[in-house]
């Protein structure tokens, strides 16, 4: 009988340390990389699909989170933040979805490189996207 109430108190508390390491959240500061030309962004990020062209005066990247001048006529990569454990930078997509890229060279070549909002990520790589520019 008493074996069954150590199980159960042991299981409570790695339930309980679970639940506390879940919780624990980093924020991260978006990037988005500015190019002169297509070829420079794929360059960077390995993939036209990363590499998409500024808005004729927008002068930001998508999703809102670009802010810079310039009359469009540019390029951008991806939203992303540097993985410091990794040692790579993970992009963020407009619904949330994170991508490791490993091949990546994000602010290679880029002339300018733009806040595009912030990431919360959560523990055990449950993450949550903050949309916002800067």
């Amino acid at each position: 009988m008493k074996r069954s109430h150590e199980v159960v108190l042991w299981m409570l508390g790695a339930g309980l340390g679970i639940s506390l390491l879940s919780e624990t959240r980093t924020t991260e500061q978006l990037k988005q990389d500015k190019y002169a030309s297509r070829t420079d962004c794929v360059k960077d990020w390995g993939a036209e699909s990363q590499c998409e062209e500024d808005a004729p005066g927008s002068g930001g990247g998508s999703g809102g989170g670009g802010s810079g001048g310039g009359s469009g006529g540019g390029y951008h990569g991806p939203r992303y933040y540097w993985d410091r454990s990794a040692g790579q930078p993970v992009t963020v997509s407009d619904s949330g979805a994170h991508q490791l890229m490993p091949a990546a060279h994000p602010g290679g070549l880029s002339h300018a490189s733009v806040d595009a909002g912030t990431v919360s990520r959560g523990g055990f790589g449950h993450f949550g996207f903050h949309s916002g520019g800067g």
